[in-house]
C-alpha cells in the first residue's frame, strides 16, 4: 500500500479557523478553487474530474482520488498559526473512502478574504501525533514539490509509525539516502576503519555538508593524510549501467591521482577499479558500524 505526503502550508490560502479545523478534525485536504483556464469564479471549483483543472490542481486530484479509491498511508504536514510553526501527524486512509467537501473560509493572501472555501477532503484513522523531535529523520526526503504526492522513499516509516510498530534489528534497507550518505561518512571517521581497511581513507573533516546539491558526489571532506575525499553513495548495484555511470563520473575528481575517490553501492567486496576508484560494499560498511558502541547510538537515534 502507497505512503503520501500531504502539505498545509502558509500558501494555503484559508483562514487561521478552517486551518487549525483540519488539524483538530484530523483531516487532509486540498483546495484548488480555478477552473482549468486558472480562473477564479463566483464560487470555488468542486470538480474532481482531473480534467477541470490546471496542470498542478489536476495531479492533486488524481492523487487525492487514487489515495482515497485504494487507501494507504499518509504523513501530513499542517502549519498552525497560533504556534508559528508546523505540527505533524501520520495516519491511513481507508480503501473506497469518500472525498468530503469541507466549506471553510478564504484567507488574506489572494483578494478573497471571507469568501466560503470549498476543500477536498479525506478523514485520517489511525492517527498519530509526531513530536518534533521526531519529525527530523521522518521528514527526510519527503517530496519538495506538490500539495499531495506519493512518497515512494518514505519506505516503511509511516506504516509503522501508523501501526506502532518498532524494529528491533533495522537494516541498511531502513535508512533513507541521506542517513546512508551520512552512515559512509561516519564510518570513514572511524579510527579503527583506516587499519581494518587498508586503502579506505579515515576522514577528518568535511569540507561541505553532505549531499545537498553537489553534483557527482555525495561526500567532499579531507582525509588525515591531507588529501581530499570525493565519495559518492548509493543503495544500488554496481551492475547497472546508471550505477556505474555514476562511478565513472567519480573519475575526473582525481586530480592525476592527489584525492581519494571512493565509491560506496551494493558491491561483493572492496576493489579499485581501473580509475583508482575505490569501490566499497555499503552493506559492509553498515555491519561493521553497527557493531561499534558509537554505531549503535547512531542507528538507535536515526530511525
Amino acid at each position: 500500500m502507497k505512503t503520501y505526503y500531504i502539505r498545509h502550508t502558509k500558501d494555503l490560502d484559508i483562514d487561521n479557523i478552517t486551518r487549525v479545523n483540519l488539524w483538530k478534525n484530523r483531516k487532509i485536504a486540498i483546495h484548488f478553487p480555478e477552473d482549468k483556464q486558472g480562473e477564479i469564479g463566483e464560487k470555488d471549483n468542486d470538480s474532481l474530474d482531473p480534467d477541470d483543472y490546471r496542470p498542478n490542481g489536476k495531479g492533486a486530484i488524481k492523487n487525492l482520488r487514487e489515495l482515497a479509491k485504494d487507501g494507504g498511508y499518509v504523513c501530513a504536514q499542517y502549519f498552525i498559526p497560533d504556534k508559528d510553526d508546523s505540527e505533524c501527524l501520520v495516519g491511513y486512509i481507508n480503501p473506497n473512502s469518500e472525498i468530503e467537501f469541507i466549506k471553510g473560509t478564504w484567507g488574506d493572501l489572494k483578494s478573497y478574504n471571507g469568501r466560503e472555501a470549498i476543500l477536498k477532503a479525506l478523514s485520517l484513522q489511525k492517527v498519530r501525533v509526531i513530536k518534533p523531535r521526531e519529525q527530523t529523520s521522518l521528514l527526510i526526503n519527503c517530496p519538495q514539490q506538490g500539495t499531495i504526492s506519493w512518497w515512494h522513499k518514505a519506505g516503511e516509516k509511516v506504516e509503522n509509525l501508523v501501526k506502532g510498530i518498532k524494529k528491533s534489528n533495522s537494516g541498511l534497507e531502513d535508512l533513507s539516502t541521506a542517513q546512508q550518505e551520512t552512515l559512509c561518512s561516519e564510518f570513514m571517521r572511524l579510527p579503527e576503519t583506516e587499519i581494518n581497511f587498508p586503502g579506505l581513507p579515515r576522514l577528518s573533516h568535511l569540507l561541505l555538508p553532505i549531499g545537498r546539491n553537489m553534483k557527482d558526489v555525495d561526500i567532499y571532506g579531507i582525509s588525515t593524510d591531507g588529501k581530499k575525499i570525493f565519495a559518492q553513495v548509493t543503495y544500488s548495484n554496481l551492475e547497472e549501467p546508471k550505477v556505474k555511470d555514476k562511478c565513472k563520473k567519480l573519475s575526473k575528481y582525481s586530480d592525476e591521482g592527489k584525492n581519494h575517490l571512493v565509491f560506496f553501492c551494493d558491491t561483493k567486496k572492496p576493489k579499485k577499479d581501473e580509475d583508482g576508484i575505490l569501490i566499497f560494499p555499503i552493506q559492509q560498511v553498515f555491519d561493521r558500524f553497527i557493531s561499534t558502541k558509537a554505531g549503535k547510538e547512531w542507528l538507535q537515534y536515526s530511525l
